[in-house]
């Protein structure tokens, strides 16, 4: 039997309560997939919270779709909060790489200008990037939205470092990812996953990574792009977390 549509709300209701979506997820529900009163959904608000929901006035695209909540559950955090900080690709690369992040448990993300940075990044750019992973945690399911931050650079991103926060570095001449030693390898609190630009991160800022008691990873014999090394690091970090007990 196939999942109810899922739509995204910043505010969600106590069970019993109705709201109105609002207008683009009102353009999904009624443009796109045509619902009608008393077809089920699935809602979300990126925080925890989930709900199964029942359309109760279709409406229009003008006016928003009306729901009513007939069950809300909250869903824990995950044990372990992945901050992948990455250069921006080139083009439509971008758009897979926060999609497929945010499907392989990223938590934040935050767009990294490096030395060798060729992509700059907008406002405007910002914004697509929230809808896109909003699209994502639809798509897959997931009850937390990820939060994407400013652009930064890798000395003010390694001063921020939290205290007892784990720092690995996507590097083709780092320790293969299958040796590493069972005990660095996170399972719970925060880890910030780097990747650099095409042509990787400077000599200076692996030394800056280096400093934070960064652990340089290589992910594949072969040389990958941007998006392939942060889905490929997530991978790992996800399938550790995977293995918690509950």
């Amino acid at each position: 039997m196939r999942a109810p549509p899922r739509f995204y709300v910043s505010n969600l209701p106590a069970a019993g309560e109705s709201m109105s979506l609002d207008p683009d997820e009102t353009r999904h529900a009624v443009g796109v997939r045509r619902l009608q009163p008393g077809d089920a959904v699935e809602l979300l608000d990126g925080c925890g919270g989930l709900a199964q929901a029942q359309i109760a006035e279709s409406g229009s695209r003008a006016h928003g779709c009306v729901v009513r909540i007939e069950h809300r559950a909250i869903v824990a955090p995950p044990l372990l909060t992945v901050h992948l900080a990455a250069a921006v690709p080139k083009g439509d690369r971008q758009a897979v790489l926060l999609d497929m992040a945010t499907q392989f448990g990223m938590s934040m993300y935050t767009p990294l200008r490096c030395e060798r940075s060729v992509t700059r990044v907008s406002t405007a750019a910002l914004q697509r990037w929230r809808r896109i992973v909003i699209q994502a945690c639809k798509q897959s399911g997931r009850a937390y939205l990820p939060i994407i931050n400013a652009v930064s650079d890798p000395v003010t991103l390694a001063a921020k470092m939290t205290p007892g926060e784990r720092l690995w570095v996507a590097d083709p001449h780092g320790t293969p990812v299958a040796e590493l030693d069972a005990q660095i390898r996170p399972t719970r609190g925060r880890v910030s996953a780097l990747v650099g630009p095409e042509g990787g991160f400077t000599a200076a800022e692996l030394r800056t990574f280096d400093d934070h008691g960064a652990i340089r990873v290589r992910l594949s014999p072969a040389v990958l792009r941007v998006e392939a090394a942060a889905v490929a690091l997530l991978a790992q970090l996800n399938g550790v977390q995977s293995r918690n007990p509950d």
